[in-house]
């Protein structure tokens, strides 16, 4: 009776010691897959400030949308949205599958900037970043 009963004991640790591994594995997959999404906002937005064009830009009316759809790894959308005569609110979002097969709902991360074009001296023009906490995950 002794050994039968030592025997299912020792059968539910090695059960528990299965599932503490699934877990953790699942968490950390879903923390890789967190963390690819955000890198591929991060990057969409990168790219959107990387390849501005004034001259489109500053032909978009106050007010109206620009959306740009691309992906490399993790499917991106673009936002740009023109707040006033100079001022831009740019919002890159990301989906990310997670590493485990699709067991897990697709990540979804959002970041956006506000961007402010001008003109130097010469009559350049320019695009310019807020410095102060320029960069804002949105939810």
């Amino acid at each position: 009776m002794v050994a039968l009963m030592a025997v299912v004991l020792i059968g539910a640790l090695i059960t528990g010691a299965f599932i503490a591994t699934m877990e953790a594995t699942r968490m950390s997959a879903n923390s890789v897959s967190r963390e690819r999404a955000l890198d591929g906002a991060e990057s969409a937005v990168e790219t959107e400030i990387a390849g501005w064009s004034s001259a489109q830009a500053d032909s978009q009316a106050i007010g109206s949308l620009v959306v740009t759809s691309g992906g490399s790894g993790a499917f991106t959308t673009t936002w740009r949205i023109r707040l006033d005569s100079t001022l831009f609110w740019v919002v890159g979002e990301s989906r990310s599958a997670d590493g485990t097969g699709g067991h897990a709902p697709t990540v979804r991360r959002r970041i956006g900037v506000l961007v402010k074009t001008g003109s130097d001296s010469l009559g350049y023009s320019i695009l310019s970043v807020f410095d102060r906490r320029a960069w804002a995950e949105l939810y």
